[in-house]
């Protein structure tokens, strides 16, 4: 069995702290070092099937024959040992790096999930630890009662630094831990106003009950902004889903169409004085704007709902959990499109 976590050794040390604590943050628990070489060794499986459909699919195979030839001279062939060195750099450095964002997105996401979770419970959460201070009870104390079932991972969260407290470390220490385990801006304003209080002596009941007035309030200006926004969030769905599909498919059919008129026709070029203007058949193939049309068409979805999570919750991704369902619809779109434009030519 592989030992990931010897293969993730080779980073710096200040690399790997900076991943353990996003995968605290995330809630995961995984050693940084544990996931960093699971990455790489990830990352190399995909450089080999990378590799296989270099040479199995004909027009990768001719991109990095022409790659190949235009770095190391005009003799590089698919044979040769530079064209075999060009292609697993490349694909190790392209698989390596769609690794690491596909990594990074998902600890982003699994973060911001655990933190809108936690800070969604946490008004509520906080009235009752005021309730119980107000009552007598230690914050320590406060803290344990209050952990119900309801709260869900915020009270795991709290039984966890109420553990350490009650365990002997200081309150600021264990407020601390807790913001970096979460990291948020409203628990780490939280944290700060409990330290001052606690150390000017005032009373943490009531800048509890404040703390949680103003969440909530936040919470509904939030809301309201959201609603504000949502008609340039339905412009961006479609944009991204109805009119790029339709500009890409009409664009296709030019190209067909002008590939298939200028084929019959000899070239012609027309003398204009000190200018001149000539007709010749495209460029560019029908099938290589096709393909770049299909990926075009994938990453303006994906461009699409980053900004459309912006506009809906203040973060791109919590529009990437529409990506897969947006990215299908809109290339189904873009192929009826394109059939729907070919019978239309035909006619024409």
């Amino acid at each position: 069995m592989l030992n990931f976590e010897i293969i993730g050794r080779i980073f710096p040390r200040k690399f790997v702290k900076s991943i353990d604590a996003k995968l605290q943050r995330a809630g995961l628990e995984w050693y940084a070092e544990e996931f960093l070489g699971l990455l790489i060794i990830v990352s190399l499986l995909l450089t080999l099937a990378m590799i296989f459909s270099v040479f199995a699919f004909a027009p990768l195979e001719k991109f990095f024959v022409f790659l190949s030839t235009s770095l190391f001279g005009k003799n590089a062939d698919s044979g040769s040992l530079a064209f075999g060195l060009l292609v697993s750099l490349v694909s190790f450095l392209v698989m390596l790096s769609f690794v690491a964002l596909f990594a990074w997105m998902y600890l982003d996401y699994k973060e911001e999930q655990r933190r809108t979770e936690i800070e969604r419970h946490l008004p509520d959460y906080l009235m009752l630890i005021a309730a119980n201070v107000k009552a007598g009870v230690l914050i320590e104390h406060a803290i344990w009662d209050a952990a119900k079932p309801e709260f869900g991972l915020l009270s795991v969260e709290m039984e966890r630094i109420a553990k350490l407290a009650i365990g002997g470390k200081s309150f600021p220490e264990i407020l601390q831990m807790f913001n970096q385990r979460v990291g948020s801006r409203a628990i780490n304003q939280l944290v700060y106003l409990l330290e001052e209080s606690m150390a000017a002596g005032g009373e943490i009941a009531k800048v509890l009950e404040q703390t949680a007035a103003e969440m909530r309030r936040l919470t509904m200006l939030q809301r309201d902004i959201s609603s504000s926004l949502l008609m340039y969030g339905i412009f961006v769905l479609f944009a991204a889903i109805v009119m790029t599909p339709l500009l890409f498919a009409l664009s296709y059919n030019l190209v067909v169409m002008l590939t298939k008129v200028f084929a019959k026709v000899p070239p012609y070029r027309m003398n204009l004085g000190v200018s001149a203007i000539s007709f010749t058949s495209p460029k560019i193939t029908a099938d290589a704007f096709f393909w770049f049309s299909v990926v075009a068409v994938i990453f303006t979805s994906l461009s699409s709902m980053m900004i459309y999570g912006i506009l809906r919750n203040g973060n791109y991704l919590s529009g990437i959990r529409l990506f897969p369902a947006v990215v299908i619809l809109t290339l189904v779109l873009f192929m009826l499109m394109i059939d729907t434009f070919s019978k239309m030519f035909t006619t024409v």
